[in-house]
């Protein structure tokens, strides 16, 4: 994000952070939002130029709305007015992301939602620092532009569907105050501009795809999701002002024939990190100690007793010495 700003790029979406489940995607973008927080701190402090970093949750209607319609809006400012269990408002025990504040120094989890009608966003709020730097809405994802989105696999399926989903890489948009729209096709709920000033995107497409749990895109999963990833990666050279593909950083579970799996993912040809050492027992990361062991694993090969019931009796063996031990321990001491 730094260095987007370094070189004169001072809007747009930096990173896609990526992941095969929601949940896994909710505590990553909890984190990440602690991150770039932190990052607006040290870009406020330095007066580095350009829009605040913010981030993007992009899960889509099972974990908050594609997008509020015009007469859902009432709803939402009603669901802020009454209060669930707990003490907080139904807005927010429905669609709260973060419940603390990711801002330094701050801490408070009193993190409540609001729907601002006159920008038209659902909107985190700390009730010390105000505002947080969070989208949660697809639609308001495409407007805001946000630096670090963070999404599921299944996701990028939308880009066939949701002409929006153009201008998170340069499809050409126009700006009210820090709202994008693009141009003559569509418009925001609550804006009657027309005629709107264009702002230009230096270099739009992201710099970086981060894509976890890689091991997980194969078989059936992995036969669909390559046909999206090789699309995309395909359109953003039919961007305006197009440089390079953002480059693809996967982490993985299992190294094993790692680049047939790239190819028939992305139709690129894979680099691994860290590369393998010198011996097995011996890398630039860490290297095996035979003097100092930390750990003793050992294996049970059980005969005539099935899976469950070679556990119910080994945990019977295990507990019974905890308690030698732990009665040994008593009788040392009261001696």
């Amino acid at each position: 994000m730094f260095f987007d700003r370094i070189r004169g790029r001072d809007c747009g979406v930096t990173a896609l952070y990526r992941f095969p489940l929601r949940l896994l995607s909710l505590q990553q973008f909890q984190r990440i939002v602690k991150a770039v927080a932190v990052a607006n701190h040290i870009r406020n402090e330095f007066k580095v130029p350009g829009d605040p970093f913010t981030v993007g949750h992009w899960i889509g209607s099972q974990g908050s709305p594609n997008e509020v319609k015009a007469d859902e809006a009432k709803v939402l400012e009603e669901d802020a007015e009454r209060v669930a269990d707990g003490g907080v408002s139904v807005l927010t025990k429905k669609y709260r992301k973060i419940g603390e504040c990711p801002n330094p120094g701050c801490g408070s989890r009193g993190i409540f939602l609001k729907f601002d009608r006159s920008l038209w966003s659902l909107q985190h709020v700390c009730p010390k620092c105000g505002i947080l730097p969070v989208y949660i809405v697809d639609h308001e994802l495409y407007r805001y532009l946000p630096s670090i989105v963070v999404g599921t696999v299944d996701k990028l399926a939308v880009f066939g569907l949701q002409r929006r989903f153009a201008i998170s890489w340069g499809g050409q948009a126009d700006i009210v105050q820090t709202r994008f729209h693009i141009r003559k096709r569509m418009s925001c709920p609550g804006c009657t501009r027309r005629n709107l000033g264009a702002r230009t995107i230096k270099d739009p497409v992201p710099a970086i795809h981060v894509q976890d749990e890689l091991h997980l895109l194969k078989e059936d999963l992995g036969a669909f999701d390559s046909h999206y990833e090789t699309s995309v990666i395909g359109i953003q050279g039919e961007v305006p002002g197009f440089r390079k593909p953002w480059k693809t950083i996967a982490a993985t579970a299992t190294i094993e024939d790692f680049e047939r799996h790239i190819e028939h993912l992305y139709l690129r040809r894979g680099r691994r990190f860290p590369t393998p050492g010198p011996s097995y027992e011996n890398t630039f990361f860490a290297r095996t100690d035979h003097e100092s062991l930390s750990r003793l694993f050992i294996g049970v090969n059980p005969s005539g007793l099935t899976h469950i019931n070679a556990m119910v009796a080994l945990l019977w063996y295990f507990h019974r010495e905890i308690s030698t031990l732990r009665n040994s321990n008593r009788k040392n001491s009261s001696k």
